[in-house]
């Protein structure tokens, strides 16, 4: 991020103890952002923050996107273990489940559009049904008809990389789908205005999960 001196004003923070809150500092630079994004609604309303610094959706798609891609390779989110190495979407169930994964995280970046079952620009359940698609197995086209699709898995058994995650108000009433990559997160097309990008899975309105790649071979 880059301070106005005003606005350094009223969030800098003197992060490492040296007795000066300095904005071309990058250890008080680096804390002094995550007060400010604070202070504007992170992590709750985290595209808001964003946005609040700067006045532009593509900007906050962008910035969400990238940390998508360190949280996933590094780990950052909190509580996950570190990467497994090697393919994207080590242990997975079977090959197809890491397929459908390596795939998804190809689109990383690609624009939300509605009714978009292509790289030119994806829906949640586009992109499910083309990872699915890359990885030889059929799914339908609409999220409510994915979790039909199933096989579902049990309460209480944590989904896997590769397995689908499904929102709504019920489990009749299914607004979105995303593909879990690692424990706690998923790659989802989110809503218009967004890109393909990696975020947590653990919300109110998660009602189950499925297996799709669950009679493919390992």
């Amino acid at each position: 991020m880059q301070f106005l001196a005003e606005t350094w004003a009223k969030y800098g923070i003197d992060a490492d103890n040296d007795g000066t809150a300095d904005r071309w500092d990058k250890a008080d630079a680096i804390v002094s952002a995550a007060n400010y994004l604070a202070a504007s609604g992170a992590p709750d309303q985290l595209e808001q923050a964003i946005y609040a610094y700067n006045h532009s959706q593509a900007y906050v798609q962008t910035v969400l996107a990238w940390a998508g891609r360190y949280g996933l390779e590094y780990g950052t989110q909190a509580g996950l273990p570190p990467p497994l190495g090697g393919m994207a979407g080590a242990g997975a169930p079977t090959e197809a489940a890491a397929k459908a994964v390596e795939y998804a995280l190809a689109q990383l970046g690609v624009p939300y559009h509605w009714g978009g079952e292509s790289p030119n620009g994806f829906d949640c359940s586009g992109l499910v049904q083309a990872a699915y698609t890359a990885a030889g197995i059929e799914l339908p086209r609409v999220a409510q008809d994915q979790y039909g699709a199933g096989p579902l898995l049990p309460s209480g058994e944590p989904p896997r990389p590769g397995d689908l995650v499904f929102f709504g108000s019920d489990t009749a009433h299914i607004h979105h789908v995303g593909i879990v990559v690692k424990p706690g997160l998923m790659v989802d097309a989110p809503h218009t205005g967004a890109v393909v990008r990696v975020e947590s899975y653990q919300r109110s309105d998660l009602v189950g999960a499925t297996r799709p790649a669950a009679g493919a071979s390992e």
